[in-house]
């Protein structure tokens, strides 16, 4: 005989197992929720383990370093420390607070009670340079003042070579008789390199100042055909701007020497000298080249050195694209 009450029952259960309400939500997701609070407590304090366990083992973990640097690591320090302040080096000895030092050279003839007046300044700082007035006293006059600039000395792997230059004063009609001149510098102000834009002094300065000369050539007054009458010598040369600068101008000083002695100068300026150009220089040298006791000079190639002098920390001296551009055309 069937057994309608177990099929009844059966057929009722499957139907409240499926039965879903209007609103969407099934018996299946009511018995879960029904778990799901039952066993709240449980998932709540399976999180607090869980959380437990690692603050645990991160402060486990970090008292571990606390005392292995205790135990070990200062001592290590320590040994370190000696080690590095036992180590022997000898650093190069730099004083950055050097004065400049200047001194009158000498005088050289040009002509009938005229000379020019030869000094000397020399600048040992590395990292600074310095601009100044200067003036010749002869006897109790004061001639001329004029301005002037001094380059930083070259660090050359920590061998310093002091920066030195020449101050002119030329065609000076002056009574050598009432002794010998004397250079007076006066003004100074000292300027610091700026490390953050130049780190490389000596790198710097050949960037600036890279400028090539060749085919040096010196004509005497006998041979130079200029003039019957006067005494004209003729100075030739080339020079190139290899630097990667357009320059409004520069003054360039001709240095003349014979036999090592130094025998004459001369300040030339060259206008608007476009970077990777070259021209062609020839100056007309008037009057003998002689020595302080009148006895001629004689100069050759070797005895005529061009030297830029040239302030390149003045911006003024840049020429601009714009204005290259201009020159060009």
């Amino acid at each position: 005989m069937p057994d309608f009450k177990n099929d009844n029952q059966k057929k009722i259960n499957n139907l409240m197992a499926n039965y879903k309400d209007v609103e969407g939500v099934s018996t299946k997701q009511l018995n879960f929720g029904l778990w799901f609070i039952k066993n709240k407590k449980f998932f709540f304090l399976g999180v607090v383990c869980f959380l437990s366990l690692c603050a645990i083992s991160l402060y486990s973990y970090s008292a571990y370093k606390y005392f292995d640097y205790l135990f070990n690591g200062l001592f290590n320090d320590q040994t370190d420390l000696k080690n590095l302040t036992d180590t022997q080096i000898n650093y190069p000895r730099i004083n950055y607070n050097q004065r400049l030092t200047y001194s009158f050279y000498k005088t050289l003839p040009v002509g009938s009670n005229r000379v020019d007046l030869i000094g000397q300044i020399k600048n040992e700082n590395p990292m600074m340079w310095a601009t100044f007035n200067y003036y010749f006293l002869v006897g109790n006059t004061k001639l001329e003042s004029q301005t002037g600039f001094i380059l930083p000395a070259n660090d050359n792997n920590s061998q310093v070579e002091a920066e030195i230059k020449y101050l002119v004063l030329t065609n000076q009609e002056v009574d050598l008789s009432s002794g010998q001149p004397q250079l007076i510098v006066e003004k100074i102000t000292w300027n610091r390199l700026d490390a953050h834009t130049i780190k490389n002094w000596l790198k710097y300065k050949t960037d600036h100042l890279n400028f090539i000369i060749a085919n040096q050539a010196f004509t005497n007054s006998r041979d130079s055909g200029l003039s019957e009458k006067d005494n004209i010598n003729l100075i030739n040369f080339d020079i190139t701007n290899n630097t990667a600068y357009n320059y409004r101008d520069i003054t360039l000083m001709i240095v003349l020497s014979s036999q090592g002695d130094l025998a004459g100068i001369y300040q030339y300026t060259i206008d608007s000298f476009l970077s990777q150009t070259t021209k062609k220089i020839q100056i007309n040298w008037l009057g003998d080249i002689k020595d302080s006791e009148g006895n001629f000079m004689y100069i050759d190639k070797d005895g005529i050195e061009v030297i830029p002098d040239i302030n390149i920390f003045n911006a003024v001296i840049y020429q601009s694209v714009v204005d290259s551009i201009g020159d060009q055309k």
